[in-house]
Formats: structure tokens, C-alpha cells, sequence
């Protein structure tokens, strides 16, 4: 009950009435509505990454391109223009199987081993945005800032895609517009190093602070040719696979306690049976007669044990009297003396 309760508190936060999960009937229901419109939303154009993805192997983790997605349009057209030198770049976890993939390619394939980051380099998720050092927490700049290694999402590596990104990123600032990402960096380098700033317009502020022209400027989706981050699925799909998962266990619970149920009311139907009825008035009877026989021997029950101790110790007694005889304690007839020889006998006579 105490599983079937949190269960049901957990559905209710994911928005599942649970007056209509009453019955196993509905439950089906609602699973097949959840499958359905996960399918549907599954199948929606999405933008997508057009990379050759790289062979499938245990120690290849994939291409940059295909290990990140971002969720706005805007996010993903001037990151995946800023980083469009090393979206074709082939992730591995160790360097032999970077140099391997390196052989096959003819030396055109770019690698990233894994094993050859130098990790104390790579900037700390909960580092504090540059404006924030410096003792200046009173500021508040305009334009949303935020890291750009954050909007980026992960569907499995999690922790060798923070590492790939953050080394390659590092403490890259998106801003809104370019005004904004200007304003911020005279604020900011009044304390400390400003990172390169990227804003949502597509426009970039190198760290030296320099700005402007086509090298600092991101064309469209449509120029960028596919060579760009994916968009994940919605969060309503995650919330989808929550319900299913739910309601699955939700089941699950139900199921075995109505077995449970009937497992009990057969118990009770058997105890209360006509066979056991009829075994039980048999011992009875029999106590009954046992009784009226040991009235007539003139026995009562605690005569009866009285009488089954003593004969029990006796016999325990009798056991300990008894002395145990050994090969090495086994008495021995003493020798004949001259005396009793027949030659003695004969003298004598």
C-alpha cells in the first residue's frame, strides 16, 4: 500500500489523475495514449546534425557534432558556426585507437583522444560567470549571460562530453545581443580577463576584444549545410517516459497485491472447508476417547507423564551403571602356577 501510495503521489505531480488509473483496463489506456504520443513527437522534424557518423566502436565515443544538442535555433546556429572547425573532429577514449582511426582516414580525419586532456585546465561547471569575480556581485548586466557549455545537452557520455566541451568551450559567454556582450566586457575587464563573448544575433567578441566583419559573424542555419548541433526531443517526451514508467510499476504493484488477494481468500476458503471441518471433529473424537481410556486404567494425564519420567530416568541410570569395557581394561586370567602342573599332581600322589 505504502508503494502503491508514493506511486500514485508521483503520477499526480506528472499531471496523471489517478481516479483514472482505478482499474488495470485504464491504466492500458493511458500507457497506449503516453506510446502514441511519444511515437508522434518522435517523428516531428527536428533539425539535425548531417555529419557521416563514425563507425560504432567501444573505444570511439562519435563526432562532436553528433555528442551535443541545443535546444534553441539561435543557441545552435552561432555555436555550431564558432566551433565549426572541430565538428567533424572523431572523439576517442584512448590515443592508440585516435592514431588507428587516424591510419584508416590517410591522415584526413580529425581525432580528440581522450586520454590526452589535461583536466585541471578545464573550467569548473559551478565556476561563477566572469562579472561576478572581483567582489563586483552587486553588478547586473544586461543580456542574460550565461556559459555556453551549459545550454548544451548530453543523451549518454555525460562526463566525457563536459570534459570534450569544456576544454574546447571553456569559459565562453552568450549574451543577447552585441550591445550587450560590448557593455559587458568593458564591466567585466575592469577586474578580470574577458572570455570570448558569443550573442544569440550571432556575433562574437574574440577575447582580445576584437569584434566585427564576416570572420565575426554567423551565416543562417540554411549556409551552415547541416554542419550544425541537433535539437533534442522536447521535455515533454522525457515526461512521457516518467508517466509510462510509472504507470508500468503502478502495475506491477497492483498485480501482485490483488494475487496476493486471492492467494489469501483461497487460505480462508480451506481453512473453513468441509474436509478440514471433518479432520478437525476426527481429532476430537479421538482426544475424546484417549480420555475415557485412560479413565478406565485409572490413569490421569499427570500420572501418565509422572509415570514417563521415572521410567526415562531410569533408563538413563541404568545406561551410566554400565561400565564400558575396552580392549586395554578387559580383565586377564592369571597364569598357572608349578603347583597346579600335571607333573606336581603326580609327585604329590
Amino acid at each position: 500500500q505504502a508503494t502503491e501510495k508514493r506511486l500514485q503521489a508521483d503520477l499526480r505531480s506528472l499531471g496523471v489523475p489517478v481516479p483514472a488509473l482505478q482499474s488495470l483496463e485504464n491504466m492500458d489506456r493511458v500507457m497506449r495514449e503516453c506510446l502514441i504520443q511519444r511515437e508522434e513527437m518522435q517523428n516531428k522534424p527536428r533539425r539535425q546534425c548531417m555529419l557521416q557518423v563514425a563507425y560504432k566502436d567501444p573505444d570511439i565515443g562519435g563526432k562532436i557534432g553528433h555528442l551535443a544538442y541545443v535546444e534553441d535555433d539561435d543557441i545552435a546556429r552561432v555555436l555550431s558556426w564558432h566551433m565549426a572547425s572541430d565538428m567533424d573532429c572523431v572523439v576517442t577514449v584512448t590515443t592508440a585507437k585516435a592514431k588507428e582511426v587516424y591510419r584508416q582516414s590517410n591522415g584526413l580525419q580529425q581525432v580528440l583522444p581522450l586520454d590526452s586532456i589535461y583536466c585541471r585546465t578545464i573550467p569548473d561547471p559551478n565556476k561563477p560567470l566572469p562579472h561576478c569575480r572581483g567582489g563586483n556581485r552587486g553588478y547586473h548586466p544586461p543580456g542574460h549571460p550565461v556559459y555556453a557549455r551549459s545550454l548544451l545537452r548530453f543523451q549518454s557520455h555525460a562526463d566525457a562530453c563536459q570534459t570534450v566541451f569544456g576544454m574546447l568551450l571553456g569559459e565562453t559567454v552568450i549574451l543577447d545581443t552585441l550591445d550587450d556582450a560590448n557593455a559587458y566586457r568593458m564591466e567585466v575587464v575592469k577586474v578580470t580577463h574577458c572570455p570570448t563573448l558569443l550573442t544569440r544575433t550571432g556575433d562574437r567578441i574574440r577575447s582580445n576584444g576584437k569584434f566585427g566583419g564576416i570572420q565575426n559573424r554567423a551565416p543562417s542555419l540554411d549556409r551552415l549545410r547541416g554542419i550544425v548541433f541537433g535539437q533534442p526531443l522536447s521535455t515533454d517526451d522525457d515526461r512521457l517516459c516518467q508517466k509510462t514508467e510509472k504507470i508500468k510499476e503502478l502495475r506491477q504493484v497492483v498485480l501482485k497485491f490483488a494475487q496476493a488477494k486471492e492467494e489469501l481468500s483461497a487460505h480462508e476458503q480451506r481453512l473453513h472447508s468441509a474436509e478440514l471441518l471433518r479432520q478437525r471433529q476426527e481429532c476430537t473424537q479421538k482426544e475424546t476417547e484417549l480420555r475415557r481410556l485412560e479413565q478406565q486404567i485409572g490413569l490421569s494425564p499427570s500420572s501418565v507423564s509422572t509415570i514417563n519420567r521415572r521410567s526415562a530416568s531410569a533408563t538413563a541410570a541404568a545406561a551410566a551403571s554400565t561400565p564400558s569395557r575396552s580392549p586395554s581394561t578387559r580383565s586377564r586370567r592369571p597364569p598357572p602356577s608349578s603347583s597346579d602342573s600335571p607333573l606336581a599332581k603326580r609327585r604329590r600322589t
